[in-house]
């Protein structure tokens, strides 16, 4: 809206563009300039607001969900805010298409039939397509009074993909790729809540195992782990040992239905702490495996088929990996911006994990070369080291590039914020090394962060005073 007599009446402006605005800059010297953000990205206007020229090439789109097309692993798929379900059929950067609007979010594509897609909008509008996407039709909402949760989940059977499991209050399925629906169990929340707010008393996370499909995990958004081994008929609540935070993911292993894996956020709770569970008797004891991970909300776990211990994560600040089972965590791809990463998917014949960002559009990662004692920092001889690490006051940091390069060394809390610049400009080949005094920081968890035109390098520092 705008205003040309200080208030008293108003105009609208930008017509034609996106909606939901977040953002609006005057230039100090052309009030004639004006830049806006909304949820379509940035918008120019050079006459007051009179025209705007939309800004196509940044990549900041919201992506909630993120999927890989099985048979045809070059078509992407992914959920956004307020920007529908998109897709791409090649792969590329700019030939992204909307096959479904409103808010996406799970998108799913038939492992063995890649014309059965599914999409759903905000609140858990599902709908389905046997034409790869090329037409939507609805599918299901829940019945009666459920609860669904903004972002409701939908999964395949991995045993057989024509059945599907939806939650809202209650769990939902289909054996007849969602044409038709029956409810599986009762309500598997704490029940709504005394404020009605819609954000809690819904299911978060299901879970299908893959070695026995009458295993079901069931998360919910109010704390709430629970499991049936006898299809759905009846469920056990499993959530003694676990915080009571907002249950994100669940995993099963493939080979053992009794391994499961539980990623819970604390978020809404101004609870910051990485909270990753692993039980190994079907969630009747489990065991906190966040291991060194940064204090950032835990979003998402996907299980490595090929390496036995070794699973990514996905966080507020972007993708981790282990190697030992939870021990040791690692940045996995340091040219993937510091940014939330809600979800990950992993196409095994190709070894390729998309992550879907909140704001830095989709990433994808070829592990084609990973094996369980790879070192993904250190790919092509680019090494970063902290030595001492915890730090107690000063350190040094030992920089080994293949050849030289301009580039620039900083310091980040965990958050992402920039705390200095430690070195920056002409970086020679080989091995160098920094002295910094960090007797100034509380104690806590920072990333040290290398960026050059070829490479990203980042390490997570401690200082223990």
């Amino acid at each position: 809206m705008r205003s040309n007599d200080a208030g008293v009446e108003y105009e609208q402006i930008g017509q034609g563009n996106h909606v939901d605005y977040h953002a609006l800059e005057l230039h100090p010297q052309n009030p004639n300039f004006m830049v806006a953000g909304n949820d379509g990205g940035l918008y120019i206007s050079e006459d007051r607001g009179e025209t705007w020229i939309h800004v196509e090439d940044l990549p900041i789109t919201q992506f909630y969900e993120c999927e890989i097309d099985n048979l045809e692993p070059s078509r992407i798929f992914g959920g956004t805010q307020d920007n529908g379900t998109l897709t791409t059929i090649e792969g590329e950067v700019n030939d992204f298409y909307r096959i479904l609007g409103g808010d996406g979010f799970h998108v799913l594509v038939n492992p063995q039939n890649s014309d059965l897609v599914y999409a759903e909008f905000q609140f858990g509008n599902f709908y389905r397509s046997t034409t790869s996407g090329n037409s939507m039709e609805f599918s299901f909402s829940g019945l009666g009074d459920d609860r669904k949760n903004w972002n409701t989940p939908v999964v395949f059977d991995p045993s057989n993909p024509s059945t599907l499991y939806y939650g809202a209050n209650r769990l939902y399925r289909s054996t007849d790729d969602g044409f038709s629906w029956e409810v599986v169990s009762g309500d598997l929340t704490n029940g709504l809540p005394p404020s009605g707010a819609l954000a809690y008393g819904t299911i978060s996370a299901i879970a299908v195992a893959p070695s026995n499909p009458e295993v079901i995990y069931v998360g919910t958004d109010d704390g709430n782990l629970q499991v049936s081994t006898i299809g759905g008929v009846v469920f056990t609540n499993i959530s003694e040992g676990v915080p009571d935070r907002y249950v994100t993911e669940i995993a099963v292993d493939p080979m053992d239905e009794n391994t499961v894996y539980a990623t819970l956020s604390g978020y809404r709770n101004q609870d910051y702490q990485p909270h990753v569970m692993k039980s190994t008797n079907a969630g009747q004891t489990w065991e906190d495996i966040s291991g060194n991970l940064p204090e950032i909300p835990v979003n998402d776990i996907i299980l490595d088929p090929d390496f036995e211990d070794t699973y990514f994560i996905a966080n507020d600040l972007g993708v981790w990996f282990t190697t030992d089972g939870g021990v040791d965590w690692k940045i996995l791809d340091p040219s993937l911006p510091m940014t939330v990463v809600n979800d990950l998917d992993f196409h095994s014949s190709t070894r390729t994990l998309l992550a879907a960002t909140f704001g830095r559009s989709m990433h994808r990662v070829d592990l084609s070369d990973f094996t369980s004692t790879t070192d993904i920092e250190k790919i092509g001889e680019y090494q970063l080291q902290i030595n001492p690490n915890p730090i107690q006051h000063q350190a040094t940091i030992a920089l080994d590039l293949p050849r030289a390069t301009d580039g620039t060394l900083e310091l980040f809390d965990i958050t992402g914020r920039k705390l200095t610049t430690i070195s920056t400009g002409k970086f020679s080949a080989g091995k160098q090394t920094f002295n910094h005094d960090f007797s100034s920081l509380v104690n806590g968890q920072y990333l040290i962060r290398f960026t050059s035109t070829e490479k990203i390098l980042v390490e997570k520092v401690i200082v223990t005073k």
